[in-house]
């Protein structure tokens, strides 16, 4: 994940944080960040705003401590002690009922979504796939690398990693030009444009709720997960 997903994100990093610039420049301020992964978003606000400290909280153990190393390595005594992390529950709890609830909530917000017609029903369908993103950061891919390494101990994940981020970016790429394609289509005369998006994505999360709860089980022998 740090070696080839990390960078792919970093530009989207960057955007964010200069979008945020106007409201986190303005003083002394603490960033909560979910979901942070190896600390990109962490670290880049540190080093951008010398009076802002920063907690990362991330359901994964190892990815909390890859952000923790990350820290120390990129900075100062000082700037150090203005950034933490937090978190560890999908370790804790186990990464198949962590997952399983990321699918559940991805087809709740969906749902949400698509039903809502007001503006807290919608801003609680931004919240639900908040939470979802948060919760879906590490787990799978640290899943990935302890089965494999129970199998294999001595096997090489860096490929398939890499192979994972290029897929999920044209799986992305591929998914928002197909919802412009079925919002120009808009075949249900009479109903939103956005319902048929919205159908597209509840069915395609309930197909992926399957796949987790099929798919993915925990390995049986003990492995160190903190590295993961």
């Amino acid at each position: 994940y740090a070696r080839w997903w990390a960078p792919v994100l970093a530009p989207a990093v960057e955007r964010l944080l200069d979008r945020a610039a106007p409201w986190l420049a303005i003083g002394p301020a603490d960033l909560l960040d979910i979901g942070t992964g190896t600390g990109q978003l962490a670290l880049g606000a540190i080093a951008r705003w010398a009076e802002m400290s920063v907690v990362g909280i991330d359901p994964s153990t190892g990815m909390c401590a890859i952000a923790e190393a990350e820290a120390e390595r990129s900075l100062g005594p000082r700037d150090r002690g203005r950034v933490r992390t937090a978190g560890g529950f999908a370790d804790a709890f186990g990464r198949r009922p962590v997952y399983v609830a990321t699918a559940v909530g991805s087809v709740m917000a969906g749902l949400v979504f698509s039903t809502a017609s007001a503006w807290w029903q919608f801003a609680l369908a931004a919240v639900l796939t908040g939470v979802f993103r948060a919760l879906d950061s590490g787990p799978l891919e640290a899943w990935f690398v302890d089965t494999v390494h129970v199998r294999d101990p001595g096997a090489d994940v860096d490929a398939d990693l890499s192979a994972q981020g290029m897929l999920l970016g044209i799986a992305m790429a591929v998914g928002a030009l197909v919802s412009g394609v079925l919002f120009w289509w808009h075949p249900l005369t009479g109903r939103s444009a956005l319902l048929l998006p919205g159908i597209a994505y509840i069915a395609l999360s309930v197909v992926h709720l399957v796949a987790v709860l099929v798919l993915l089980t925990e390995p049986r022998a003990g492995v160190d997960r903190a590295g993961a």
